[in-house]
């Protein structure tokens, strides 16, 4: 993406709104145009799931996540993908992206991906919190960390990642599950909450 691409991208996103999208996500802020356009779709897609999980939790218990595992073998069409191609390889992804998740859970379009073995804790978990939730309406249960039911005054999900373990120090594979009350200022929502719809 070129510094035009970029603003063109943004004008035809944004419309009215663009020149303070172009504002609060200035080309010099990022090393590339492209992650420029990341960060500010991130953000806006990240207000829109918010107002979806806020008018949710007004009516059913919710349970919101962000998977937050920076450090994953990317979905089954990108690993693929990277398994043929160097630039592929080479694409600053940045952190997980969309689908991530879902190898976590199953194999993804036939696919195992070659996680570690804290990635894996992480999966079990997750496989633990999908399955409880299935059954009884909540992910709760012995064994794995507290995911509180979203409530909008406090803000909180479950920032699912797995933990950096070493395997020089001999302990076991481990997740890190917890819940965040940061996902509105990571995802700088009180920016896209202050745009005209």
């Amino acid at each position: 993406m070129t510094a035009a691409q970029y603003e063109a991208a943004v004008r035809s996103a944004y419309g009215a709104n663009a020149d303070k999208v172009l504002d609060e996500y200035p080309l010099s802020a990022y090393r590339t145009p492209g992650e420029a356009w990341t960060d500010s779709q991130n953000g806006s897609t990240s207000h829109t799931r918010w107002d979806l999980t806020r008018t949710l939790s007004k009516w059913v218990p919710t349970y919101a996540y962000e998977f937050a595992e920076s450090d994953t073998p990317h979905f089954t069409s990108i690993f693929l993908i990277q398994q043929k191609s160097e630039a592929a390889r080479a694409f600053p992804f940045g952190g997980a992206v969309h689908v991530d998740d879902l190898g976590y859970l199953w194999d993804y379009l036939g696919q195992a991906l070659p996680y570690d073995d804290d990635q894996l804790e992480l999966s079990r978990q997750m496989i633990g919190y999908w399955g409880r939730f299935a059954a009884s309406g909540d992910p709760n249960g012995s064994g794995s960390p507290s995911w509180p039911r979203f409530d909008e005054r406090t803000g909180t999900l479950m920032s699912l990642v797995a933990c950096d373990t070493s395997p020089a120090t001999g302990d076991a594979p481990a997740a890190c599950p917890s819940a965040s009350r940061d996902f509105a200022e990571e995802h700088n929502l009180a920016f896209w909450q202050s745009l005209p719809s």
